[in-house]
């Protein structure tokens, strides 16, 4: 919410909406949903020029200190909301923000996604399909915690510490596995089966 606050300052805007919010889950990049974004190919210089081209900038000095949320992006807010807890998440994450913006098709930020993307219902299954994969490395792991907790891991500290090492493990799975996918498509590219 805070980089979607400073991408709207930086358009001089005096309002926070869904082009903002998309804007700041690209920016913020490291996230699943700024993975999937860059994965499809939506940027945020591409994402810049469309929001100038169908709403501009604002007038200079507009942006106070505090800006409001539009209607949209508090209904975005609201869809996350729902999402995150019906997923069992503890938090509202970038990629329940992502999965907000692009259930709004008619707000800026859905026009975006529909204008970058070849497909809006492709981006919400690539995210669909990354989260589940997440959420369910991360329910193996904490069954496997709680399963040894009495017997291994003693101390409320190291188990944090595993929970987060193992995050990190999961986070360098994924870059590497997005990394494999980008090469198999350039070899398809050039007409050279990756299987072969």
């Amino acid at each position: 919410m805070v980089l979607a606050q400073e991408e709207a300052r930086g358009f001089d805007h005096a309002y926070v909406g869904t082009e903002h919010l998309l804007l700041g889950l690209i920016t913020e990049g490291q996230s699943i949903a700024a993975r999937v974004l860059n994965g499809v190919g939506i940027t945020a210089p591409a994402v810049k020029d469309l929001v100038v081209e169908i709403i501009g900038r604002g007038n200079s000095g507009t942006a106070g200190a505090s800006i409001p949320f539009t209607p949209r992006a508090k209904s975005t807010f609201e869809y996350a909301w729902g999402e995150s807890r019906a997923r069992g998440a503890e938090q509202v994450r970038p990629e329940h923000l992502l999965l907000g913006v692009l259930n709004d098709r008619d707000g800026v930020g859905g026009q975006i996604i529909t204008k970058l993307a070849a497909d809006i219902d492709q981006v919400r299954r690539k995210l669909e399909e990354r989260m589940n994969w997440r959420e369910r490395s991360e329910s193996l792991v904490a069954g496997m915690l709680t399963e040894s907790a009495t017997a291994n891991w003693t101390t409320y500290g190291r188990r944090h510490h595993l929970i987060h090492e193992l995050n990190a493990l999961l986070d360098e799975n994924e870059r590497l596995h997005e990394q494999v996918a980008k090469l198999r498509d350039l070899l398809r590219q050039h007409d050279i089966d990756p299987d072969s």
